[in-house]
């Protein structure tokens, strides 16, 4: 017996397994009180009282056996693809311990032992008896060792595999890389690929299947592991050439993804032989059509209907060239020929004294903007590269204008003609633009529509436009002022309708606005109640002795109702018309201690000023005086 212990922990000790005893351990471990933690499998906690049994007992027959099993556990722990050598050392510990167990288990261990091997008591189908046979035990040990040694087999083999499918995807995404390198875009790959480049588009779909086999390969023996290893793999496809099928991967990955590259390669394919060859032929007679369409427009004919681009072969192109060359080309000549549909229409200015105004300038505008389109299109059609274009579309090229020289010329012609245009366009707007910012009050008085920079820098003669509402097409309300030196300054409130002549207009006197200080600093709001009744009040900025005079007019339909003067002891920090109480309220700057609600005038909608009560009581921040009734 003690031969036989010297050679065993000889063996473990050449294998790297040392049974380290607590120095603190005393006591012979008990086998009937370790066995119910192995019978559990719980190896962590029965690991070290295994050890030190052994230890006492290296030829305890069932101590064997379980550090056969514990040894096997703790090589179907190890990562067969990180941890080789650990995964070897344990394997033979196992069938190391597996083989001697096989010795040292006899009949006479089973009887005398036969609760430790209760796992292997079976029914005998010929005696119909259950017992345990040790041919049932040597039969489940060799099946064990036969399973790690098949473990470690298929661990190398898929190491192997994996190395090998590591630098075969890479090679392949390489090629890949090369392509792009030299195209730079899939446009241009697919363009201008020659034999070389679709002989290299044709082993991308080989080298991908490859990949793919020697993948299911792998995954197939990592199934047979039986471990918790990712066994799938994810196929992105290439959206965008370059951006996509340019990372590697890491195939143990639980996200382990490949790029498609026979998808995105037989597409290619595809697509230059079944579209762009036949496409370039087509390109020729379709830059023909716009002759013809311009050589009817000038007999006369109507071709509006036949200046949307045929929608078949646009369609073609976004797929093949999205933005390239030929879409540039037609769509700047459709937009040219619809240029000179709309400018047939454009009226003289100098003749239209009594049109509507509006109409005509906006007829004029979308003239300028059709242009402002032709112009966009030449743009993007100039800054095509010629050179590219011509190796991808060499048909069209040299069949319609003799060569990029050729080409280039017509786009020195257009841009000429362009530049004309637009100078004569120009000038039809300002005309327009101009009587769009005039309105005529009287023969001898012009108003202007649009804001004046109120205050100047000093009170010009002549009308003094302060407010501006539009509350129909070209329909305005306008408030202001007249200012002539030596006469009394008037406010007026007027309507203009699309002719730009005054509907109806009043004249409000400002004799409260007396000094020319304070009309620097005068203000207007045209406020609507709707579109029957509208107010217009003003006010000035600047105090005038102690007061901020201000004026509230009502129109009726065009007519001049009432009109109330007001006088502020605060300036005006907004003015609102109130929908439900029906009246007008200026609201004014709050003051250190003054009573919460009490800054503010109201002017009803008959003209009466009234004073908010808390300012009546708490001796008052605002005062005013009557309305005038019509």
């Amino acid at each position: 017996m003690r031969r036989s212990a010297y050679f065993l922990f000889g063996v473990i000790f050449t294998m790297g397994v040392v049974f380290a005893l607590p120095a603190e351990a005393q006591r012979k471990v008990k086998y009937k009180d370790l066995y119910p933690i192995l019978q559990q499998q719980q190896w962590d906690q029965a690991e070290p009282f295994l050890k030190q049994f052994m230890g006492q007992d290296p030829d305890f027959p069932n101590a064997n056996l379980q550090m056969g099993l514990l040894y096997d556990y703790k090589a179907r722990q190890m990562d067969v693809l990180e941890a080789a050598d650990q995964l070897k050392v344990f394997v033979d510990s196992a069938v190391f311990f597996y083989n001697r167990a096989k010795v040292l288990i006899d009949e006479r261990e089973v009887r005398r032992r036969d609760e430790y091997y209760l796992a292997y008591n079976r029914r005998d189908l010929r005696t119909g008896k259950f017992g345990i046979k040790i041919s049932d035990i040597q039969l489940d040990l060799d099946n064990k060792i036969e399973a790690l040694q098949s473990l470690v087999s298929r661990a190398a083999e898929a190491r192997k595999l994996l190395a090998n499918l590591g630098e075969h995807y890479s090679a392949t995404v390489k090629n890949y890389e090369q392509l792009h390198d030299k195209f730079g875009s899939q446009r241009r790959l697919s363009l201008l690929a020659d034999g070389d480049t679709r002989k290299a588009l044709t082993g991308l779909a080989v080298d991908f299947d490859t990949t793919m086999a020697m993948y299911s390969r792998y995954s197939g023996i990592m199934k047979a592991i039986g471990r918790d290893y990712p066994t799938e793999i994810t196929v992105r496809s290439i959206e965008e050439f370059g951006r996509d099928g340019i990372s590697t991967t890491k195939f143990t990955s639980e996200s382990a993804t490949v790029w498609d590259f026979k998808t995105w390669a037989t597409e290619i394919e595809r697509l230059i032989e079944d579209e762009i060859i036949p496409l370039r032929k087509r390109l020729v007679d379709y830059d023909a059509h716009f002759s013809v369409l311009y050589g009817d427009f000038l007999n006369g004919m109507d071709i509006s209907s036949r200046l949307t681009l045929d929608a078949d072969l646009m369609s073609t192109l976004n797929r093949i060239d999205p933005q390239g060359f030929p879409i540039q080309l037609f769509e700047y000549k459709a937009n040219e020929l619809r240029y000179y549909v709309s400018e047939r229409v454009l009226t003289d200015p100098s003749t239209a004294d009594t049109v509507l105004i509006y109409k005509e300038l906006n007829q004029t505008m979308s003239v300028a903007e059709t242009l402002q389109s032709v112009e966009k299109a030449y743009r993007a059609l100039k800054a095509i590269d010629m050179d590219e274009a011509a190796q991808a579309y060499p048909e069209l090229i040299q069949q319609r204008y003799s060569n990029v020289a050729g080409f280039r010329d017509f786009l020195t012609n257009r841009q000429r003609f362009l530049t004309e245009e637009r100078g004569q366009l120009d000038r039809y707007l300002v005309e327009w633009q101009k009587r769009e910012v005039e309105g005529i009050w009287a023969p001898d008085t012009v108003i202007a529509l649009v804001m004046d920079s109120v205050p100047k820098p000093d009170l010009t003669p002549g009308a003094h436009t302060l407010a501006v509402e539009e509350f129909k097409e070209e329909n305005f309300w306008v408030g202001g002022m007249f200012f002539n030196p030596g006469d009394k300054p008037t406010a007026y409130i007027a309507q203009f309708g699309p002719n730009h002549y005054a509907n109806w207009r009043h004249q409000i006197s400002l004799e409260s606005f007396p000094e020319e200080d304070s009309l620097l600093a005068l203000a207007s709001q045209v406020i609507w109640k709707d579109d029957k009744v509208q107010y217009v009040v003003f006010y000035n900025e600047n105090p005038v002795g102690e007061s901020f005079p201000g004026i509230v007019a009502r129109i009726d339909e065009g007519e001049l109702s009432w009109h109330a003067q007001v006088a502020l002891n605060r300036p005006v920090v907004e003015v609102k018309y109130r929908q439900f109480e029906e009246d007008i309220k200026f609201y004014l700057q709050e003051m250190d201690g003054q009573p919460q609600g009490s800054n503010y005038l109201l002017v009803t909608n008959t003209g009466e000023i009234r004073l908010p009560q808390p300012a009546a009581q708490g001796g008052g921040n605002t005062t005013g005086s009557s309305g005038e009734g019509k």
